[in-house]
């Protein structure tokens, strides 16, 4: 997903989608204003399943990963995320997303 998509699911309003940031110490020196920040240090498997449940249960339908240049962590992230549905949700319909430059404005 480019910036440009994310910031226009951000504008549209519709409450379907979760922006998670995992940044770690890097998260002070700006962020997405609607995103959840969960340090990458922090993301384990039982961090994930907690977030992949509360998300199903609040009907979340696109879930969007990113870091300072999603390259590492923000693909580490999603790529746990996707595991945990698989195995804890197998019928979750939630799509997964990296996005892939942070050059936007919102």
């Amino acid at each position: 997903m480019t910036g440009d998509d994310l910031a226009q699911i951000i504008r549209s309003g519709r409450n379907k989608h979760a922006i998670i940031d995992l940044r770690d110490d890097d998260w002070v020196r700006g962020n997405i204003r609607t995103a959840t920040h969960i340090p990458s240090r922090e993301f384990d498997y039982e961090r994930a399943k907690r977030l992949a449940q509360e998300l199903e249960q609040n009907k979340i339908e696109n879930v969007v990963f990113h870091c300072h240049f999603s390259q590492q962590r923000g693909p580490t992230g999603a790529g746990l995320f996707r595991r945990v549905l698989e195995v804890e949700l197998p019928d979750s319909k939630m799509d997964v997303y990296v996005v892939n430059y942070l050059c936007f404005n919102i």
